[in-house]
């Protein structure tokens, strides 16, 4: 079987779903499928340890297939290499709207969609890009109106039509499955299936950093860390919370400290937050290529 996974980037450590991406087509190499790489942003040649376990890759623009440029490239791309399945983990429907289409009309291609996201994190979104030239009160006042108005009913609308141009939709957990299908009012819920959120490695196994979670012990070894990582985007991760908690819960010198490990848009950002909060014992690490080290030291992973 030849499987073709669609990703905005081959690069691992761009994010969460770049991770699950490079995770699912080295296992699926290593479970004996030929697997092949599309991209919105980058090359093979961008760094080949993200692309070696590929058959072959391409970059291409899922939105552009009316004029003939990354979906026509993309429904070639399966039709040239017998593509049987078309998995897509872009978490936003109306970006490939078209594109499904197009394989489902013109291949014979499976299609399946990964949602890797609940259908409500629009909830979670407050306002515009801050770069607008407006207050943030304007911003965020107008933002309410126009998600309401714009947003939402266009993302129902999307989500629904991608659900029944394809054969099967993958969510991360049994309760996604009702707020999937009340949210986009889907007519069935037969091609809805649930898959836990995969880790991209074996905190449990891996060679240079092996443990075991349930020797309570080796809790009480690791370093007095709180750590936070992932894509500062705050926006979808809402680092601004773990700051708050930092502010409200820490104790100066009681040994303990905060490590945000990862880099975007919103660092500036966070980081006069931090100032302004006055935090003590945090630090922003940037991005990383080795995040198992992380895990492997710190006694407490914080999510938001």
């Amino acid at each position: 079987m030849r499987i073709a996974i669609h990703t905005y980037s081959f690069n691992p450590n761009v994010g969460g779903i770049e991770r699950v991406g490079n995770n699912l087509s080295r296992n699926l190499k290593y479970a004996g499928y030929e697997v092949f790489g599309i991209s919105k942003n980058e090359t093979a040649s961008s760094n080949s340890s993200w692309t070696e376990h590929y058959t072959d890759t391409i970059c291409a623009n899922s939105q552009d297939i009316e004029n003939g440029g990354g979906g026509g490239i993309i429904r070639t791309f399966i039709i040239d290499n017998n593509i049987d399945v078309f998995i897509n983990l872009y978490f936003l429907p109306y970006e490939t709207l078209e594109l499904l289409n197009d394989i489902k009309t013109n291949t014979r291609c499976k299609i399946i969609n990964v949602k890797q996201v609940s259908p409500h994190f629009l909830d979670s979104l407050k306002e515009f890009n801050r770069k607008l030239p407006i207050p943030r009160c304007l911003n965020r006042s107008i933002f309410a109106v126009y998600k309401q108005l714009v947003h939402i009913p266009k993302l129902k609308k999307a989500e629904r039509m991608a659900y029944e141009l394809s054969d099967a939709t993958v969510v991360l957990g049994k309760t996604f499955i009702d707020e999937l299908s009340q949210f986009a009012r889907l007519k069935d819920i037969d091609k809805l299936m649930y898959i836990h959120n995969c880790t991209s490695f074996d905190i449990t196994t891996h060679t240079e950093f092996a443990y075991q979670v349930s020797d309570k012990r080796e809790f009480h070894t690791k370093q007095l860390i709180m750590l936070s990582l992932g894509r500062l985007c705050n926006s979808h991760k809402r680092i601004d919370r773990i700051l708050e908690f930092w502010h409200r819960f820490h104790s100066v010198n009681d040994g303990w400290k905060l490590e945000i490990v990862g880099d975007g848009e919103d660092r500036a950002m966070l980081e006069l937050l931090a100032k302004k909060k006055k935090l003590k014992d945090y630090a922003f690490l940037g991005a990383t290529e080795n995040p198992q080290g992380y895990f492997a030291k710190s006694r407490i992973f914080l999510m938001t």
